[in-house]
């Protein structure tokens, strides 16, 4: 008998978080809340971690999601992909 659960993810685990309709709009939903809270991408990736997990972000991820979100090339919504990509990290999905 072990206390512990194990961190495992399962292929349908991870297909289920990035297709979806129920994660997408979850996550439309949380970029609509960074966008009336916060008036800027550096405070709407500090909300977005202190709303998902408790906690303000390393300075590389903070350095990463900025570079993400400023990235001119990409998608139209990319505070929802952001949003969904912190919604299907095992630190999210996993309570400590």
């Amino acid at each position: 008998v072990t206390g512990d659960r194990e961190i495992t993810n399962v292929p349908l685990q991870a297909l289920y978080l990035l297709n979806s309709e129920f994660v997408h709009q979850r996550a439309e939903a949380f970029a609509e809340r960074l966008e009336r809270q916060a008036d800027t991408a550096e405070t709407r990736i500090d909300l977005a971690f202190e709303l998902c997990f408790n906690r303000r972000p390393l300075a590389e991820e903070r350095t990463r999601s900025l570079a993400y979100l400023q990235n001119s090339n990409a998608e139209e919504n990319l505070l929802a992909r952001f949003c969904q990509a912190l919604l299907c990290t095992a630190e999210f999905r996993n309570l400590d």
